[in-house]
């Protein structure tokens, strides 16, 4: 099944069911926009072209019947591969197309998904998920990471993750929750942030001062901070300095910030 061109609009209430093994291709310069309901089921899949995925406030639905194991299955083309060999079918892969926010503002990619399967306590499953280019929402594909949460306005937890070419690959625990993907240094509303390059700092939603500890017996030389631009934003602290640091950020005006350290760990906090 074609859509050559024009468009379809799947309205707020409205269910749309493909029945059986049918692939639903979606032509360059087409477009749909669900605000409703796709049902997939277990044998349909949807062929979105690079730059045209479907969008909307609604969501596409697909099935897994078959028994573990399997290896990089994508149910309905939806764009999540799973990898996994005793979460009992059957599994149902949701995907959604609205942006989460952190509490303190930054955004997720316009793409999320939920597993939901019966209760599979202690088990684990591989996913990859895809997205389209147009649905990083502002944010660099490199700095992405895959979060996870129970419910829409979190608490997020970050996932160990792997970045390629429109891909982010992790592991997730059940249960399943919610899962999209952030900044891997966006600020968080947790007290510290372990970050890259062996520093720890925090909090990373400051109001007048980040503590910064150098890690494995790092030398902390250079600290800078720009503002979201690139702008510098403070004095740069030069000079060896020991293997921590009391940064005073009182004078900072409300908002986000990157903090350099040595020139190359960069971190992003807010200043509250």
């Amino acid at each position: 099944m074609t859509l050559v061109s024009g468009d379809v609009v799947v309205r707020e209430g409205t269910t749309l069911r493909l029945e059986g093994p049918i692939v639903w291709t979606l032509s360059d310069g087409s477009s749909v926009v669900n605000d409703g309901t796709i049902e997939l089921g277990e044998q349909a899949s949807i062929d979105e072209p690079v730059g045209g995925p479907i969008s909307g406030a609604g969501t596409e639905h697909a099935i897994i019947e078959q028994a573990p194991p399997y290896t990089a299955i994508e149910p309905g083309g939806l764009g999540l591969q799973l990898t996994n060999s005793n979460v009992p079918a059957p599994i149902e892969v949701v995907r959604g197309h609205l942006p989460f926010a952190l509490p303190e503002g930054d955004p997720s990619i316009s793409r999320w998904y939920t597993i939901q399967s019966a209760d599979a306590s202690g088990a684990s499953v591989d996913i990859s998920l895809g997205y389209d280019p147009t649905e990083l929402n502002g944010l660099q594909a490199p700095d992405l990471s895959l979060f996870s949460s129970q419910t829409e306005v979190g608490p997020w937890s970050s996932l160990a993750s792997v970045v390629n070419a429109n891909t982010i690959s992790g592991s997730i625990q059940y249960p399943w929750g919610l899962i999209t993907a952030f900044d891997a240094n966006a600020p968080t509303s947790s007290p510290s942030l372990v970050a890259h390059s062996g520093f720890h700092v925090w909090p990373t939603l400051a109001l007048d001062h980040l503590n910064i500890v150098a890690l494995d017996g790092v030398a902390l030389e250079q600290c800078e901070v720009f503002d979201a631009v690139g702008r510098s934003a403070l004095p740069t602290t030069s000079g060896p300095v020991g293997s921590s640091l009391l940064l005073d950020i009182a004078a900072l005006a409300q908002g986000s910030y990157f903090l350099r350290l040595n020139g190359h760990a960069v971190i992003k906090f807010r200043k509250a």
